[in-house]
């Protein structure tokens, strides 16, 4: 049985990420509230079980910081590949997602703050930049911060042994 690599088990996390954005979009639920959870839940999940599958394929390895350091090298490949596939969608797959989600943002407030009407279109180029900055760097922030949780959290699983 031939070994994966970080590099293989990080591109397929990336893949399944990407599926799962594509077919929220498509089935019009990327605003949904649930989906940050199943996000956030696949790249956990996904680092967590990638370093016990490496503990268990490589018997040999024994410190805490060789298994940490392998699921973020893991979430490292998921960050880099996951951001290639949010700059492609921002500018040429959906390059009308930024748009849709600012408007949602601007119709839940005025729904919520009973507000009749907002003078939007002063600052509204501002606005939809300073979206696009947020929602580039939440989301790598988020994998990131998942991603060392779940490295953190597959080390302690993994039973480690001392080696003198």
């Amino acid at each position: 049985m031939q070994q994966k690599t970080h590099i293989q088990k990080g591109l397929l996390i990336a893949a399944i990420l990407i599926l799962f954005k594509v077919i929220t979009h498509f089935t019009h639920t990327s605003f949904a509230e649930w989906t940050v959870f199943v996000f956030g839940l696949i790249i956990l999940l996904g680092v967590l079980i990638s370093v016990v599958l490496h503990k268990n394929e490589n018997n040999s390895i024994g410190k805490f910081t060789e298994l940490f350091s392998y699921g973020f090298k893991v979430t490292a490949v998921i960050t880099c590949i996951y951001f290639l596939f949010i700059f492609l969608e921002t500018k040429l797959f959906f390059p009308n997602y930024i748009q849709q989600k600012f408007d949602l943002r601007i119709e839940n407030m005025q729904n919520n703050f009973k507000i009749e009407s907002l003078n939007l279109n002063k600052n509204l180029v501002d606005a939809i930049d300073k979206e696009t900055k947020i929602y580039f760097s939440g989301t790598i922030m988020s994998i990131l911060f998942l991603g060392v949780i779940g490295s953190l959290l597959g080390s302690v699983i993994t039973k480690t042994k001392a080696i003198n």
